[in-house]
């Protein structure tokens, strides 16, 4: 019991919901009409952006960390965000893969608290992480073709949210168990 806790504990990152990040809004009637399930054409081309990512030479494209936020909205948007904190160069390269997902229809810089969202990957240095139930926090996965089919070694962790920003956000270091 306490070593379930104590693995929990290690893999649980503080993120504030405060932050401004840019945020793709998508029609869910477009995003379902291509998939059953909708969010896989999206996860599919931002986990093979990430791993474009993670393969560049350059530190300022492989060296980059942030949080990308999804959610949905009264049945018919999708979110689909980005941390601010993302280096330029970074996000040239991810912004180009996002834009191929059918059913954009706007943009927008928000706080993650004003909309109907939470933390779903991160990319930290090369290390893709997945936020998932906190059963999962410290294990990892391959994203094989029955997920999304990147070939990358995905990493899960739990996540709590800071309110405020007088909380300092908090990563953890370790990448799987």
């Amino acid at each position: 019991m306490y070593d379930d806790l104590d693995r929990i504990i290690a893999n649980t990152d503080y993120i504030s919901n405060e932050n401004e990040v840019r945020f793709y809004c998508y029609s869910l009637d477009v995003l379902e009409r291509a998939s059953e399930i909708y969010t896989t054409p999206v996860f599919r081309i931002v986990l093979r952006a990430l791993r474009e990512l993670k393969k560049h030479a350059a530190p300022e494209m492989n060296g980059t960390q942030f949080t990308i936020w999804c959610g949905d909205a009264g049945g018919q948007h999708f979110y689909l965000g980005f941390d601010r904190t993302i280096s330029a160069e970074a996000w040239d390269l991810v912004q180009k893969r996002i834009f191929k997902i059918d059913g954009f229809d706007s943009f927008v810089i928000a706080r993650p608290c004003t909309l109907p969202v939470s933390p779903i990957f991160r990319y930290e240095r090369g290390a893709i992480i997945e936020y998932s139930d906190y059963e999962l926090a410290g294990t990892e996965r391959l994203d094989n073709k029955d997920w999304y089919g990147s070939g990358l070694t995905v990493h899960r962790r739990w996540y709590e949210p800071i309110d405020n920003n007088d909380g300092k956000e908090k990563y953890c270091s370790q990448h799987g168990p």
